[in-house]
């Protein structure tokens, strides 16, 4: 089972659950969508692959959702766990040198992720890795969601804000229906 992170719009939790459900059932009819104590934030559990899934909710061009994250690792928000899952990772990585690092969380938890996101950095560095913020190989991505934090590392094509992604598909059809009316 591949588990994915999902952020929907505020106030649109239940039409961002509909879409991904319209873009996922017809492969995936056992996808589980799990709330977490975050009202707009959903943990996705689906027996499809990585880039299956992920090809199925970008291309339904979703309206809702805002972002989806795959999960590669989950540990406690606790420095030394968050330290060596993170560096666990990282040593997959073989032939990376660019790497941006992302970190996301509530304000509630910042004096708890302060400290360790300082320690990641450092970590990060000791490994070799060059901090490039923009022309990354990879995308180092970490989260915190309910006292614990989401681990993720990501190609650098794949984009974090869905926003983003609609206006291309938008500004593209746009573009297809101008130039037939102009055929016309």
């Amino acid at each position: 089972m591949t588990e994915f992170l999902m952020v929907s719009i505020p106030n649109k939790e239940v039409k961002a659950r509909i879409e991904l459900l319209d873009a996922l059932l017809l492969t995936d009819k056992d996808v589980e969508i799990i709330e977490t104590e975050r009202k707009n934030v959903f943990k996705i559990v689906t027996k499809l692959n990585e880039n299956d899934f992920l090809h199925l909710v970008l291309s339904s061009l979703p309206r809702y959702i805002v972002r989806v994250v795959p999960i590669h690792k989950t540990c406690d928000l606790n420095k030394d766990e968050v330290i060596v899952s993170t560096l666990s990772l990282l040593d997959n990585l073989n032939s990376i040198e660019k790497i941006k690092v992302i970190f996301r969380y509530k304000k509630s938890s910042r004096n708890t992720f302060d400290p360790i996101k300082d320690k990641i950095i450092e970590a990060v560095k000791m490994k070799g890795f060059t901090l490039d913020a923009t022309s990354p190989e990879v995308v180092l991505y970490l989260e915190t969601i309910d006292a614990k934090v989401v681990i993720s590392l990501l190609r650098n094509t794949l984009p974090l804000s869905l926003y983003s992604l609609r206006r291309k598909a938008y500004k593209f059809v746009k573009h297809i229906t101008e130039e037939k009316s102009k055929k016309k």
